[in-house]
């Protein structure tokens, strides 16, 4: 005779534990995913440039292809994330942008542009603009001169 109350017991006890591991597997990586938020919070309140240490401002740069390559902005605006700007990224209005340059908006300190031009190891030209619209600090137009770059030889080495 089939002892119902035994496999009832059995399933029972099955299901609770069941239900126990799940959830202790889901409080195990919601405390990963806990922490992994804290460490990116941390690096990014520790990722600071000269001129954001002294001026409690983080650099925002608009980072536009001019020069037809695709993904180029892109891979721009990845490497000066890591060098601790904040980036926004997009195509330029026409892709026979000749020279990179950088437009810098409402007369931001010299400080920035000269930052960011030691990170992108060149003497990039630049011009200013009054524009009060503009949530961005400067734009960054990548010209079809980006290969003479020594930053763009350190995005091709690690395939970026």
């Amino acid at each position: 005779m089939i002892n119902y109350q035994n496999i009832f017991l059995t399933l029972a006890l099955l299901i609770i534990f069941s239900c126990n591991n799940e959830k202790a597997e889901r409080l195990s990586d919601f405390k990963q995913v806990e922490q992994d938020f804290k460490n990116i919070i941390e690096d990014w309140e520790n990722c600071k440039t000269k001129y954001e240490e002294m001026n409690s401002h983080k650099v925002i740069i608009d980072v536009r292809n001019g020069s037809g390559k695709a993904g180029l902005a892109k891979k721009v605006s990845d490497y000066l994330i890591r060098q601790c700007y904040d980036t926004y990224y997009g195509n330029w209005e026409n892709f026979n942008e000749h020279n990179t340059r950088i437009i810098i908006y409402n007369n931001n300190p010299y400080l920035m542009l000269e930052e960011l031009k030691d990170i992108l190891k060149s003497d990039v030209e630049f011009k200013r603009v009054q524009d009060t619209t503009k949530i961005v600090d400067m734009t960054l137009v990548i010209g079809k001169d980006y290969q003479n770059f020594d930053f763009y030889e350190t995005l091709e080495a690690n395939n970026e």
